[in-house]
């Protein structure tokens, strides 16, 4: 038993000194439906497959087994819908060129994919988000894609009568394929690279009660990222046409990969069945670096509705979001809607489903 709370200290130890090592930035409420509709505050919620996103301690503290997957958009400056899905899909110079020359203001968007399955403490996912941004004001033009695969565990540290203070950690190993082009529209430049990455995250997660949990996470604690590589070309109009030359055939582009840290806090109110959560990232940074996460969930119909609401604001981001949530046997559906009244008026709605056993 002492040798078991040496262990347990000495994890909490290294993880507080990777705290404070450790400030960077996050967005986090954007990952999955049901925590979207709690504006990002989930890293002492998570209790299914979310937790491979959130907080990969949780992973221990669920079922059996466990499958899910997620998908959803972000766009900003939403006039141009229809012409951002046509790049984002595809996202060729010309039609780059073309689109840029006829806004104003900036226009962008994301999409992802999360699929993911757990066995006991194991979880295995793919995810995929791809992001697009063209800002003619700053002369900035680009997309990234990044495909993740995450293997996932969790274990249980301390297991004391009824779970009062029981404690747990986590860990995800993350490998990383990641394609961007960098356009120059001023010159004629299109830059492609592409490269692959591994990192890993931390998390623990401390139920005081079963209604009362505190969480701390890391997110790419520690990450190994070689230069991209790849090949720049010069376009020109020919013939009514865009042609191009390669004029850098070992192009490299340096991809930073920040450290991200989370202090979370949950508590369940049984008598009404509602749960308040709050999480702060980068709360050891200053207070402009800071976000905080706010939400609530409220259960209806014996748990057969869940009904959600939040709120991220920080000094780039006042968002409010809204989610339902429909529970059934072993299956949850969640539909989530955002709205940033902040910066470039970002909208964001986000589908989950999920299987748990």
């Amino acid at each position: 038993m002492r040798r078991k709370n040496i262990h347990s200290s000495f994890v909490l130890v290294v993880f507080i000194f990777l705290l404070f090592l450790l400030n960077g930035g996050a967005r986090a409420y954007e990952l999955t439906a049901r925590s979207l509709g709690m504006g990002g505050a989930f890293s002492a919620i998570a209790d299914d497959l979310e937790a491979i996103l959130y907080n990969p301690a949780s992973i221990a503290n669920t079922g059996a087994l466990g499958l899910g997957v997620n998908t959803g958009i972000s766009i900003y400056n939403p006039e141009y819908l229809k012409e951002l899905m046509d790049l984002l899909e595809d996202s060729d110079y010309e039609d780059v060129k073309d689109f840029a020359g006829r806004i104003e203001d900036s226009a962008g968007g994301s999409t992802q994919l999360f699929v993911g399955s757990r066995i006991s403490s194991f979880g295995l996912a793919y995810r995929m988000k791809q992001d697009f941004s063209i800002n003619p004001a700053e002369d900035e033009y680009y997309s990234e894609k990044i495909n993740e695969g995450i293997l996932s565990y969790g274990k249980q540290l301390l297991d004391p009568p009824f779970e009062l203070a029981a404690l747990y950690y986590g860990v995800n190993l993350k490998y990383m394929n990641i394609e961007r082009k960098d356009y120059d529209l001023t010159d004629n430049l299109l830059a492609t690279a592409k490269g692959n990455a591994f990192s890993l995250d931390l998390g623990i997660l401390a139920k005081f009660t079963d209604n009362l949990r505190i969480a701390f996470v890391v997110e790419d604690a520690l990450a190994v990222v070689p230069d991209l590589e790849g090949e720049e070309r010069k376009y020109q109009p020919t013939g009514g046409e865009w042609d191009y030359q390669v004029i850098d055939s070992s192009y490299r582009f340096t991809k930073y990969i920040e450290s991200k840290f989370r202090l979370g806090a949950a508590l369940r109110i049984p008598i009404v069945d509602l749960t308040l959560a709050a999480d702060l990232d980068n709360f050891l940074a200053g207070e402009e670096e800071q976000v905080l996460h706010l939400g609530l969930e409220k259960n209806l119909l014996f748990n057969a509705l869940s009904i959600r609401a939040g709120k991220a604001k920080g000094a780039d981001v006042d968002l409010n979001t809204f989610g339902l949530g429909l529970n059934l046997t072993g299956f949850k559906l969640d539909l989530a809607l955002g709205k940033n009244k902040r910066g470039n008026g970002e909208i964001i709605g986000l589908l989950s489903a999920s299987m748990d056993f």
